[in-house]
Order: C-alpha cells, then structure tokens, then sequence
C-alpha cells in the first residue's frame, strides 16, 4: 500500500505520504479544473487501506478535504463537506483485470451568488464534473497501476528498488 506514491498520478495529480509515522495516510492532490476565473485544485488525505474480507481489495477513504485555487474557491471551505471511498479489486487468471468504483457525497450550502440558482443546475453541473474528474483519474490510475504490475513482474531490479525505502 505505501509503494501507491510511487505510482505516476494521472493529469498531473500527486500523491505522498502524510508524515513518516503515519502508515497508510497520504494526501492527493487532485489535477485543478478551470471554470472562467474560477481554479478548483481540491486536495484530500487519504487513508489507504488493504483488506482481505470478504475479498481482497484495496480502499482508499478520504479523512479531509480542502479546495485549494482562486480566492473565492478558497473562500467556499465552511459550504462544503466532501467524502470519497474508492475501492480497487482484482482478478487473477486466464484474464487478470483490475477494477475501481467510487462513492462520493458532497454537502453543499451554496453561498451567493450559486444559492440563487437551481438546486437542480448546480447539482447537475457538480455530478457532471465529479463524474468526469473521477472517471478520468481513475481509469489513468488503474493503467498506470497495471503497467506498474507488470514491470514489477519481470524486472529484478525494478522490485528491488522499490522494496528499499526511501
């Protein structure tokens, strides 16, 4: 679980380990999404998990969640909670396969001037982006995990390197 920093982030993204002696958390730092003057960069930590019941898995539940980017989105901390637990399993076999879901709640309080649109608009527009944000990393993740594998798997060198801490 703690070689997952070693994984190449999609768009730009990072992850690192949060502290030395805290095994399993890490902070992700999602790739910033600009919508006209406004820069959403949201950036979580993260404890990772690896499970065992009732199949093997590893989770990843988010603890905190802060926006960073333009003043205003900076501004929007005290609106919002968010809440991300993705889980990846895997299958081993004749076809081994690798697969992601997420669940992802955010509570919003919209602060004018959103609070005079819709409820409806804004929660289109957020599940749109969310939707697309999460897809996009998680399928770039899940092929830079795969492509991890399987260099690990034939490289003697490669495993040991990253079997040395750092």
């Amino acid at each position: 679980v703690s070689q997952f920093t070693l994984i190449e982030m999609p768009l730009g993204g990072t992850l690192s380990r949060v502290g030395e002696e805290t095994e399993g958390m890490f902070r992700l730092t999602v790739p910033a999404v600009q919508i006209f003057d406004l820069r959403v960069e949201p950036v979580l930590v993260c404890k990772v998990t690896q499970e065992t019941y009732p199949h093997p898995c590893v989770q990843i539940e988010s603890t905190d969640c802060k926006l960073d980017g333009s003043p205003f989105v900076q501004s929007l901390h005290k609106y919002y909670d968010f809440h991300v637990k993705t889980q990846f399993t895997w299958e081993e076999g004749q076809v081994p396969a690798i697969s992601s879901f997420s669940d992802i709640k955010v509570l919003l309080d919209p602060p004018p001037p959103f609070s005079f649109f819709p409820k409806e608009v804004l929660e289109a527009t957020g599940n749109f982006v969310m939707d697309a944000s999460c897809k996009a990393l998680q399928r770039t993740f899940v092929q830079n995990l795969a492509n991890d594998y399987r260099k690990w798997c034939v490289d003697a060198e490669y495993r040991r390197r990253r079997a040395t801490p750092k």
